[in-house]
């Protein structure tokens, strides 16, 4: 908690202010009414987007992502009445080109107190992925400043900021999507041939970046992974040389490598990865990246 706020028997009471700024744009997202963030905004941003991804991003609300902005460092000022607040920021990171985990990261601070530092959202390279996180902040004052500045290469991307009375709940939920990836080289080489139960068909992510395409698979709950069955590319195996495997508990960040596949043992059929018992979990989330300078490119995976 960042300041002391009225309270009750020492016990901070929520705050009466209810705010939600939305990013490059105003309407109703979530049945609740959004303004502009400009309203609010003590700072400057770099840019603005209105895009629509081509993904279902992690939101029961995905269009609320298709507008925004990008800042290198920015301020809003929110007037609050006193009291503890939830904060939430709806941020976005769209880039699926270059690596993200060395070029995109955050740091922000409320009421000129750091929150996060360095916080990025995602370790490999993904489609555009989304993150609600939630601050809790006692006020005595009126108001909250939020500043977001870039710790790295890429500006950041902001859709949207929620100011509701502590132990509301938010506007815009989040939900999980199977899989996730780079993006695909194409509409025919797509991430659900991974999963189609075909060796002949296969998922390619487009270009090759120089920190390697990745694909991503929730087994919809932790549990132990001795482990995973994969099947090269039929029509370039070879790819798959060097190629690792990671688990996670969290969806975008925080992986453990678990095995990476030998030089020369990516051939044609299919094929086991035992994981050392060490490495076993219980993980969640599993991913496969591919090696640098060369595509995402294999045809089916499971975790038996």
């Amino acid at each position: 908690m960042i300041l002391a706020a009225a309270s009750s028997g020492g016990v901070s009471l929520p705050g009466t202010t209810t705010i939600r700024a939305k990013m490059n744009g105003s309407g109703t997202f979530g049945g609740q009414s959004w303004v502009a963030d400009t309203t609010y905004r003590t700072g400057t941003v770099s840019n603005t987007f209105n895009t629509s991804f081509p993904v279902v991003l992690d939101t029961n609300v995905p269009t609320f992502y298709n507008t925004g902005v990008f800042v290198t460092s920015c301020s809003w000022t929110f007037p609050v009445a006193a009291g503890l607040y939830d904060v939430y920021l709806y941020l976005i990171d769209s880039n699926s080109t270059v690596g993200p985990a060395t070029t995109t990261a955050y740091n922000i601070s409320l009421n000129g107190t750091s929150v996060d530092s360095n916080l990025v959202l995602k370790q490999f390279l993904f489609e555009p992925v989304t993150l609600r996180k939630k601050y809790t902040v006692d006020v005595t004052g009126s108001s909250i400043v939020l500043n977001l500045s870039r710790a790295l290469t890429f500006d950041l991307g902001i859709s949207g900021v929620e100011i509701v009375p502590a132990g509301t709940a938010p506007t815009i939920g989040v939900t999980d999507t199977t899989p996730f990836a780079a993006p695909a080289i194409n509409g025919t080489n797509t991430k659900d041939k991974v999963f189609d139960g075909n060796n002949s068909t296969e998922y390619i992510s487009a270009g090759q970046p120089n920190i390697g395409a990745a694909l991503g698979y929730d087994l919809g709950s932790s549990r132990t992974v001795a482990t995973i069955n994969f099947t090269p590319s039929p029509s370039s195996p070879a790819r798959s040389n060097g190629a690792k495997f990671y688990g996670s508990n969290t969806k975008y960040t925080g992986y453990t490598l678990l095995y990476t596949i030998p030089a020369g043992q990516a051939t044609v059929g299919a094929k086991t990865a035992a994981i050392p018992s060490d490495k076993q979990g219980p993980w969640r989330y599993i991913v496969f990246e591919a090696p640098a300078n060369t595509y995402c490119n294999f045809a089916e995976l499971s975790v038996p």
